[in-house]
């Protein structure tokens, strides 16, 4: 594959969103690699609203279909769409605010604006966790991948030593696995 076609795989220009959400999904490491770190807001900001606005779809399809309990009201399911991508905009400035604070701990020297950029990549997650959420097998393995594409930002964007970044998110994802046994066996 040629540096150039490489280089439009891994936008976030809304006509490539798919594109996009395949290229992080499959090749993790070499999107991170190849993420403009200190890019533009707007475009990130426009990639989250997209990935929230897939997952109130997803959510209101679920309702439908009788896979997730809600109110049933075609108005709380609009809502849901309309109110969610500025919600998850909000959220993921929060996260990143957050995230850049832990890869500076790490050793990292990225800036916050490729913390922001890095996490409203992982945002095409979104609709896959709803999914997962509603079967309970189904949510640690997709936690343990976002975890790894963290991992992969951390290492790509930040520039954190691998075995830094590994025993580092490797720990956090352990203690959620312990967490979530316990409230298991205790519930």
């Amino acid at each position: 594959m040629l540096e150039s076609e490489m280089r439009e795989r891994f936008s976030f220009e809304p006509r490539n969103f798919f594109l996009d959400a395949w290229s992080l999904l499959r090749w993790p490491s070499e999107f991170f690699a190849r993420l403009e770190p200190d890019g533009p807001l707007t475009p990130p900001t426009v990639h989250i609203a997209l990935c929230a606005l897939a997952a109130g779809l997803v959510d209101t399809a679920m309702m439908i279909l009788g896979l997730q309990e809600g109110t049933g009201s075609v108005v709380i399911n609009l809502l849901t769409i309309i109110f969610f991508p500025p919600f998850l905009v909000a959220y993921v400035l929060l996260m990143s605010l957050l995230y850049h604070g832990f890869c500076k701990l790490l050793g990292g020297y990225g800036t916050w604006r490729a913390s922001y950029r890095a996490l409203s990549a992982l945002c095409v997650t979104t609709p896959l966790g709803l999914v997962a959420g509603r079967f309970d097998a189904l949510w640690l393995p997709l936690l343990g991948y976002w975890f790894y594409l963290l991992l992969q930002a951390t290492v790509g964007i930040h520039a954190v030593r691998p075995r830094r970044a590994w025993a580092a998110f490797g720990g956090l994802y352990g203690l959620l696995l312990l967490a979530s046994l316990i409230v298991r066996v205790f519930a």
